[in-house]
């Protein structure tokens, strides 16, 4: 099972395996933010980062949806953030159980001084077991 998942996101032969930079801004931006993705023991997390080339304090929104035979969910987690020049920030966490035939999708809104980034996986992101 989780072979298939790893093969599915290029990461075939590993058991625990993550995907950095789901959707991410230009690198010369001041402002780039990715959703990280990692499998483990049949759980799904998103991890939301951010780089900031100048720091400064802002809010995210990290949304994760998902839709499977036993419904839809979508969850939701916001708060504030600082973010310290040319680091690499984490901001909100979702773990989710994967199931065979669910879809996901992840969106990590951030506002950080005056500048406004949405990153998003490539459309849903089908974890087919």
């Amino acid at each position: 099972m989780r072979q298939a998942i790893a093969h599915f996101l290029g990461l075939a032969g590993s058991t625990v395996g993550s995907v950095s930079g789901l959707a991410a801004a230009q690198p010369q931006d001041e402002l780039t933010c990715a959703v990280d993705l990692s499998i483990r023991n049949d759980v799904a997390e998103f991890r939301g980062a951010v780089t900031s080339r100048d720091g400064g304090k802002g809010r995210y929104q990290l949304v994760i949806a998902k839709v499977g035979r036993s419904g839809t969910s979508n969850m939701v987690q916001s708060g504030q953030v600082t973010l310290e020049p040319g680091g690499r920030t984490s901001v909100g966490s979702v773990n989710i159980s994967v199931e065979a035939g669910s879809s996901y999708e992840a969106v990590l809104t951030l506002e950080v001084g005056g500048a406004r980034r949405e990153c998003r996986t490539a459309g849903e992101t089908d974890l087919k077991l």
